[in-house]
């Protein structure tokens, strides 16, 4: 009797246990996110991104495993890493990563699922910059891209090409970011220009800045 009380308890325990496991694999900000991303291997590429941010001594083992540390220190870098040699194809699309976190319970999520969290959010971040090109004005009117003179009158041309160089990386005009910087004394009707004529190209998200060094 006593011997069949004790299967019986051993079985129960160990279907328990199943269910937690069963469950804990299908629900969570990980598996909606293999939900909302189906052509991506969520696992796969948090755990080579972890890898090349170890290898790259941007974080280290230690600080894979805390997602504040996760969170402070790639907000800081995030904006110049490149998604090339992080080995991220394409950009990808927020609005699904937007979805999970609006609607998990994120902070009640388990420590590893938050540090996974944060770094598929850097991974997205990261891929987004495949958009961002950026020109600079110099005060003699001027136009750099990527350390080289740029006639005006082939302003145009040279956006709509680095563009499609990107093409396969999911970049388009209307997705595009142009950042355009400007030595300090570069005069403002230039930069007016510069812009309005950006804008004309359906360019949609145009930023600027000062360059003041």
């Amino acid at each position: 009797m006593k011997l069949t009380k004790y299967i019986t308890l051993t079985v129960c325990l160990s279907a328990l246990c199943f269910i937690i496991v069963a469950q804990s694999q299908t629900s969570g900000p990980i598996f909606q996110l293999s939900k909302s991303y189906p052509s991506i291997k969520i696992d796969e590429v948090i755990n080579q991104f972890s890898q090349q941010l170890v290898k790259a001594n941007i974080l280290n083992p230690d600080e894979l495993k805390q997602p504040s540390s996760i969170y402070n220190t790639l907000e800081e870098v995030y904006l110049d890493l490149s998604p090339t040699e992080f080995n991220i194809p394409k950009v990808i699309d927020k609005a699904a990563l937007s979805e999970v976190l609006s609607s998990e319970d994120v902070l009640n999520a388990s420590k590893p699922e938050q540090a996974k969290l944060a770094l598929f959010t850097y991974y997205q971040l990261v891929s987004e910059n495949y958009r961002n090109f950026t020109f600079h004005l110099q005060e003699e009117r001027l136009i750099q891209y990527q350390n080289r003179d740029l006639p005006i009158n082939s302003l145009e041309s040279v956006i709509f090409e680095e563009i499609q160089k990107r093409s396969e990386n999911c970049v388009t005009v209307n997705n595009a970011k142009l950042t355009i910087t400007a030595d300090e004394y570069t005069d403002i009707e230039f930069v007016n220009f510069i812009m309005t004529k950006l804008r004309e190209m359906g360019i949609r998200q145009v930023g600027f800045g000062r360059n003041n060094n």
